[in-house]
């Protein structure tokens, strides 16, 4: 097969093995030969195909177990013999009907035969030999080979659209990217529909570049495929700054292309008749031609997010990174591996981290624990992750039936990656487990939230502290269960841009990192963005190990995971404000509770410095009755949640009953001990018993104890 001395020659169409077998993946430069068993064998001199009689300087010979073993066949028949891909020749005169592909002609579509001829010839513009041409509708006798076809001006790429199945929809979209990709390179809001210029009726202008630099989204599509052929000329024309297109008969520039992504098996991204992309984070989408939704989404991406202002950044070290560096650094000679020792604890270090949530949103504690304590957090979460308790992110969390990307339960273009291929891409492919505090299966977990519990104390009643911080960690009730979180390298794992308010109703969210000696190039950064549906860049977070970021859970602090290059743990632990989590599940309709029992067997109580005091609760013996020691100690964090809201709102009121109409009186504590002062505190609202279920021999909720 053209070996010599280990290396394949130079010239040689070069189709190096993956893990299934496919297509190249190498380039036509000098590389080391692979050895991975039965691959195609490729010669650099033309051969007639066996199966359609046509020359092709690419054709292989068939595989064993097939009935063509030993035969050549040409690219095309070898895919349609050997994979049972589309019809059962190449025939150079009329390619199969549900491959044809648009000939475009003046102002409209006229036909829906082939423009492209699948047979080897000279494009007249570039000079290239080239396996699939198309007359130019300019004099019908210029011949152009697939890549300029698609950079040529003179073809309207929106023709193509009305005979295509959502044709109109896909439409709407780009002049939606357009309006966005505007918005962003004039720092203005998004508008909500695509006349935002030009007045009524008129279309944003097409985006020719963004003024910040970006990456490239390399496009690989079937010249002969109607819908990746229209699509493709599409995307180009409207985001050819962003793109890298290559039609799929172009073999050496398809290998060359994919070389820097090995693990990218060939065949998903090589398809005929398709559309298929791949991310510089070696993330490949396949299906496009049915299912553009990823690949819009994925240039809206590159259209709006701008890196990080440099000044911003600049300014963020210095008021915070600087002086908690400063700080630390005069305590590490007196820093040893008692655990009681924290050098965040110093009134100064609380101020600037209290003023950095209030200024920033966000803040970085790094060194946060111990070496010692670092260690048997990491050893927790190794444990973890080989033992098999971590479970993929996407089967616990449902992305809903109306989301952008479609419903999840027809999970179209599989955009869930129902079967966790590696590299392709998914909404989020993070693996996780929630654990209580203590937790048998990570028993050094108390470490962890014994410190975070340690340091709002401090940071809440720090007289010096930021107000706003202050006032904000006073309504803090509850601790959420820590999660461990593992982002694997092999399937570059990342998660999308979201709040950590929706659902849960956090006010702080808290993250610590394991990852020892993270580069740049390993990717993986906590992308913060700026309020709202801003597509500004805050700040990128490395996750190194022993680093804190704590930032506000609402829609001040929209956040990503960016896709990493190698294995990443972390652990994470939201602070919930109870009063506003009743609040939503009245508003929303839960009836009787059942959500925030759910929530109280989830959570632990954030041990705020009157803690003790709060837990000498009286329950009278009614409510007693029925009740187990883990059920009195459930309602116990219910009345506890109560006061607490009540002490942090300025007063309390009384008023009627928010659930049934009724009226208690003022300060009078009934048969479950719920004070009705406290209740009224709690998001403004005032409940009795009755409609919340206690005191009714033992019972909260339906069934719940």
């Amino acid at each position: 097969a053209c070996i010599e001395n280990g290396h394949r020659v130079k010239g040689v169409s070069n189709l190096a093995s993956s893990k299934k077998q496919g297509v190249a993946i190498a380039p036509s430069s000098v590389q080391p030969a692979l050895a991975a068993g039965p691959k195609p064998i490729a010669v650099g001199f033309e051969r007639r195909c066996e199966a359609c009689s046509t020359f092709s300087n690419g054709c292989r010979l068939g595989q064993p177990g097939s009935q063509w073993v030993g035969r050549w066949l040409c690219q095309v028949c070898w895919r349609r013999k050997i994979h049972k891909i589309g019809q059962d020749s190449c025939e150079v005169a009329e390619p199969p009907s549900h491959l044809q592909a648009l000939r475009l002609s003046g102002p409209a579509l006229t036909e829906k035969r082939s423009a492209f001829q699948h047979r080897e010839s000279t494009c007249c513009t570039c000079g290239k030999s080239s396996r699939v041409i198309i007359r130019s509708t300019a004099d019908g006798e210029t011949l152009l080979c697939g890549s300029c076809w698609l950079s040529d001006d003179s073809i309207d790429s929106h023709q193509g659209l009305a005979d295509l199945e959502g044709g109109f929809d896909i439409l709407r979209q780009i002049m939606l990217l357009r309006a966005a990709a505007h918005a962003a390179a004039t720092d203005k809001p998004e508008p909500a529909g695509v006349n935002g210029q030009g007045g009524a009726g008129l279309a944003p202008r097409r985006v020719l570049d963004q003024p910040w630099p970006h990456e490239r989204i390399l496009l690989i599509w079937d010249a002969l495929g109607l819908r990746s052929s229209v699509l493709a000329k599409l995307v180009c024309q409207e985001f050819g700054a962003f793109l890298q297109c290559i039609e799929l008969h172009d073999e050496p520039s398809v290998a060359e292309a994919l070389f820097p992504y090995p693990e990218i098996e060939s065949e998903e991204v090589v398809r005929e008749g398709a559309l298929s992309a791949v991310l510089s984070d070696g993330i490949f989408i396949n299906g496009c031609e049915e299912n553009p939704r990823v690949l819009l989404f994925e240039l809206k991406y590159l259209l709006t997010s701008c890196p990080p202002d440099a000044a911003e950044a600049e300014r963020f070290e210095r008021a915070v990174l600087v002086p908690l560096a400063s700080l630390r650094k005069c305590s590490a000679g007196r820093r040893t591996a008692v655990v009681s020792h924290r050098w965040w604890l110093g009134s100064e270090a609380l101020e600037v981290a209290s003023a950095s949530l209030t200024d920033f949103k966000f803040c970085l504690l790094d060194d946060f624990l111990t070496d010692h304590e670092l260690r048997a957090l990491q050893n927790d979460a190794l444990s973890l992750h080989r033992s098999g308790h971590l479970e993929r992110g996407i089967t616990e969390q449902r992305q809903g039936e109306h989301s952008f990307f479609g419903s999840e339960s027809k999970n179209e273009g599989d955009f869930l990656n129902i079967g966790e291929k590696p590299r392709k891409w998914t909404v989020q492919g993070d693996h996780r487990l929630w654990l209580r505090d203590p937790d048998p299966r990570a028993p050094q977990i108390s470490i962890l939230t014994a410190a975070l519990d340690q340091l709002l104390i401090a940071m809440g009643s720090q007289s010096s502290a930021a107000e706003d911080t202050r006032q904000r960690l006073g309504r803090i009730a509850f601790r959420e269960n820590t999660m461990v979180g593992f982002y694997p390298a092999e399937t570059r794992a990342r998660y999308m841009r979201h709040c950590d308010t929706c659902g849960r109703r956090a006010i702080l969210t808290a993250i610590f990192y394991l990852n020892d000696s993270w580069q740049s190039e390993h990717g993986g950064f906590l992308r913060l963005f700026h309020d709202g549906s801003s597509p500004k860049v805050r700040y990128d977070v490395a996750p190194e190990a022993n680093r804190l970021l704590l930032f506000w859970s609402t829609d001040e602090c929209p956040h990503e995971v960016r896709a990493a290059h190698r294995d990443r743990f972390a652990m994470t632990t939201w602070f919930l404000d109870g009063g506003q989590r009743i609040q939503r599940e009245d508003d929303e309709g839960e009836g009787d509770l059942n959500h925030l029992t759910g929530l109280l067997r989830n959570a632990s109580l954030f041990a705020g410095a009157d803690l003790e005091e709060e837990t000498d609760l009286r329950v009278s013996p009614a409510a007693l009755r029925g009740m187990g020691s883990d059920q009195l100690a459930l309602a116990k964090r219910f009345l506890v949640t109560f006061l607490r809201q009540a002490k942090a709102e300025a007063a309390a009121r009384l008023a009627g009953c928010s659930s049934c109409g009724s009226v208690s009186g003022s300060g009078s504590v009934d048969a479950a001990g719920l004070s009705t002062v406290a209740a009224n505190a709690a998001a403004g609202r005032s409940f009795t018993t009755a409609s919340l279920g206690l005191g009714v021999g033992g019972k909260f909720g339906t069934g719940e104890f």
